[in-house]
């Protein structure tokens, strides 16, 4: 099994955002973090746990990539 820390994509200093790919705790699936750089870590960390929580197999705003293993 493959394991991935937090890895952040990009910062952008001129809009003051980060991009950020967390791995969840559903096998397979990962969280994509677009927001501030200066953030509130506690009420951050609250949005990404409802988001996990929401019933992942019916968001309209998910992105679905299979890959085959041979």
């Amino acid at each position: 099994m493959l394991l991935l820390p937090p890895i952040s994509l990009s910062t952008n200093e001129l809009t003051r955002e980060q991009l950020a790919f967390k791995r969840t705790k559903f096998r397979g699936c990962f969280l994509l973090i677009r927001s501030p750089i200066a953030r509130d870590a506690s009420t951050w960390a609250e949005w990404e746990k409802e988001a996990i929580n929401l019933q992942i197999f019916d968001q309209w705003n998910k992105i679905d990539i299979e890959i085959d293993e041979y």
